[in-house]
């Protein structure tokens, strides 16, 4: 849910001027118990999209499937064609690194994914950040604080265009790309 959120603030960034996390104590985040200080699955998806400032957000397009919510949380209107894979993609200010922040929504099915890094020619290993778990019941707390938290991980792109990745169902990746240097390039 908090990554859906950070998508979408990305894509309306023009209309959003201000977020207000004032939530994170309990809510969202830090939680004690029984004397036990654990953080959240949502806290760390809070500082996977952290890195994220002022970049240019870019336009993505994907092909995942879609599917319909309806009849769902009283009030809001029924939504039809919600991708199951939403990514925003972000570059820095000095064009060197390129952000995807990728979700998939499916609660059965991993994804395969193939990124076209078009118009960015990457270095050939990328960093990679997860968070997933077995289920979304499984959460963090004071006996278990560590159940759910990111796995880094190193991935190579094919010579910098494309990048094959499996987007676990359920979960939030956060990858990050590097600009090839002119002399990697010749």
């Amino acid at each position: 849910m908090i990554a859906s959120t950070f998508n979408t603030f990305f894509r309306h960034n023009a209309q959003i001027k201000l977020v207000n996390l004032t939530g994170l104590m309990e809510f969202a985040g830090i939680w004690k118990r029984r004397e036990q200080v654990f953080v959240t699955p949502a806290y760390y998806v809070f500082q996977m999209y952290s890195s994220a400032k002022n970049e240019t957000v870019l336009p993505v397009t994907s092909d995942s499937g879609t599917y319909d919510v309806a009849n769902g949380i009283q009030g809001y209107p029924d939504l039809r064609d919600v991708p199951y894979v939403d990514v925003a993609a972000t570059l820095s200010p000095d064009h060197e690194s390129l952000t995807l922040f990728c979700i998939n929504r499916s609660l059965t099915q991993d994804v395969r994914t193939t990124v076209n890094l078009i118009g960015f020619q990457a270095r050939d290993v990328v960093k990679v950040e997860q968070i997933k778990a077995i289920s979304r019941y499984v959460m963090n707390d004071e006996l278990e604080p560590k159940q759910v938290v990111p796995r880094t991980l190193s991935m190579a792109t094919d010579h910098g265009r494309t990048l094959q990745i499996i987007l676990p169902q359920e979960s939030v990746t956060v990858v990050r790309l590097h600009a090839q240097r002119t002399a990697d390039r010749n």
